[in-house]
């Protein structure tokens, strides 16, 4: 009985076989992209709403939000002033942490690492980390979950501190920040809670800086700090900057400015409003909208692009 003989691909076979293989991937490889962004943002989303619900939370408690810097409750001066990402850590399930870092005497702000009175480096909670962030692992020493700029969503100077604001040409204008605020929200926010941005995303290292402040900075207000804040830029003058606009799609340090609001995302970045939901406002939103967004006490109304 003759024996049957099994036909061998072909050179050309085989190489149709892979060019096929390698448009499927090609094919797939952006598809698989954009359901890893797609549940980056969702992490994200969940992250600022629950740093909202950690918002309201301090502010049902303690019967007044806390301030952009300064001790919370004001009379309490037995330890290092903080920021808001510090003062919610127990409303957003990191009591533990919150208590280490009292326990240490605070976060040192001077240093250029943001490290605590022993010299350790603070861990980050994964609530203030978005897994977005091209940045963050192109910095000098982070690793893991330790990042030195404390948080990677930026707090509003004009809520949680004091800013003097003015109305010209149709955009709110403002100058004489002090970081102490103490807002309610039944009187600190005359325009809505749902019309201004509590918190807002900003990548964690940016080597852009305006105001000629130079060099390699956290996403944070300055000097290496740990407390990222938007609508403020330090000393006097107008702290609504003509610039303040959301930096989108950024995936390297030399594509943001230090200054303003950042996102790795594509075509927007995601900000926590007072009324606690979170909204995905557009890279291209008006300079006039959304300086009225960071104002909670302006008057004016919000742009269409809103």
């Amino acid at each position: 009985m003759p024996r049957s003989h099994r036909r061998a691909f072909t050179l050309i076979e085989l190489l149709v076989v892979i060019a096929i293989i390698a448009i499927l991937i090609g094919l797939l490889l952006p598809a698989v992209q954009k359901v890893r962004e797609a549940a980056a943002r969702t992490t994200c989303t969940n992250n600022l709403k629950q740093i909202g619900l950690g918002t309201h939370g301090i502010h049902d408690a303690m019967n007044s939000l806390p301030p952009a810097i300064g001790h919370f409750p004001a009379a309490d001066t037995s330890w290092q002033t903080e920021a808001p990402p510090v003062w919610i850590l127990p409303y957003v399930e990191q009591g533990a942490l919150f208590s280490a870092i009292r326990a240490q005497g605070g976060i040192n702000p001077g240093t250029a690492g943001a490290t605590d009175y022993n010299g350790n480096s603070p861990v980050v909670p994964k609530t203030y980390l978005c897994p977005s962030d091209a940045t963050y692992t192109q910095a000098p020493g982070i690793s893991g979950s330790t990042l030195q700029s404390f948080s990677e969503y930026a707090v509003n100077g004009h809520v949680f501190g004091t800013v003097t604001t003015t109305v010209s040409g149709g955009l709110p204008v403002s100058s004489n920040f002090s970081w102490v605020g103490y807002k309610t929200f039944f009187s600190g926010f005359p325009d809505g809670l749902s019309n201004t941005i509590l918190w807002i995303e900003k990548v964690a290292v940016c080597n852009s800086a305006a105001n000629g402040a130079g060099g390699s900075r956290w996403a944070a207000r300055g000097q290496g700090s740990w407390m990222p804040t938007i609508g403020d830029v330090e000393g006097t003058g107008n702290h609504l900057a003509p610039t303040l606009k959301p930096q989108v799609g950024v995936s390297s340090p030399t594509q943001c400015d230090w200054f303003q609001p950042s996102s790795s995302h594509t075509g927007g970045l995601q900000a926590t409003l007072g009324d606690g939901s979170v909204r995905f406002i557009s890279g291209s939103v008006s300079q006039a909208t959304f300086n009225m967004a960071l104002v909670p006490d302006d008057g004016l109304v919000l742009g269409s692009d809103w």
